[in-house]
């Protein structure tokens, strides 16, 4: 995710927050009314910046066993280059301890090698994954609070208003009015 994705992501969550918490209530009520539009919007919007991340740790996943067998691949050349080298220096003794010498360097270097990319490899990918990790709890934590908040207590839902008509007593939600 850029970071302009990653901004506009933030910013819709927190206009969506700014939005509850000023919303207004109904009379006699903690029921707020919220602009219904305009907070589906911006979760909406931050909904669609989702699926980049994880089609980005899907890559970073795929990117790793490349970057694995690559180095796998590239090792395995080295060895063979490298017992190919020796082979060719078998005429004298000197010429062959040399060679096998020669041989354990190349190895030691190619595995030292592989194993420095294998771990790039995987902590990039474990960056990638905690970084996405933590903005998905930001996201739930959000929207955890933004959900209890459009939440009824039940003793506002119980309780009776005093001194209303019968048509008004009757009206809990928005969508009961008239």
């Amino acid at each position: 995710m850029s970071d302009a994705d990653e901004l506009t992501l933030r910013s819709n969550l927190e206009n969506a927050i700014l939005i509850i918490e000023n919303a207004r209530s109904l009379p006699l009520s903690q029921s707020v009314v919220i602009p219904k539009e305009e907070l589906l919007s911006l979760l909406n919007e931050a909904l669609e910046k989702l699926p980049e991340e994880l089609k980005d740790a899907k890559w970073i996943l795929s990117e790793r066993d490349e970057l694995i067998q690559s180095a796998k691949n590239e090792a395995e050349s080295i060895i063979e280059q490298a017992r190919s080298q020796a082979e060719r220096m078998v005429q004298r003794s000197e010429i062959m301890r040399q060679a096998k010498i020669a041989a354990q360097n190349i190895i030691g270097e190619a595995e030292q090698r592989a194993r420095k990319i294998k771990h790039e490899a995987v902590d990039y990918c474990d960056k990638k994954l905690a970084a996405f990790e933590i903005a998905l709890k930001d996201i739930q934590r959000v929207v955890a609070v933004a959900r209890e908040k459009l939440i009824p207590k039940p003793q506002e839902v119980l309780t009776e208003p005093q001194e209303e008509s019968p048509k008004v007593a009757m009206r809990f939600f928005d969508q009961d009015e008239v």
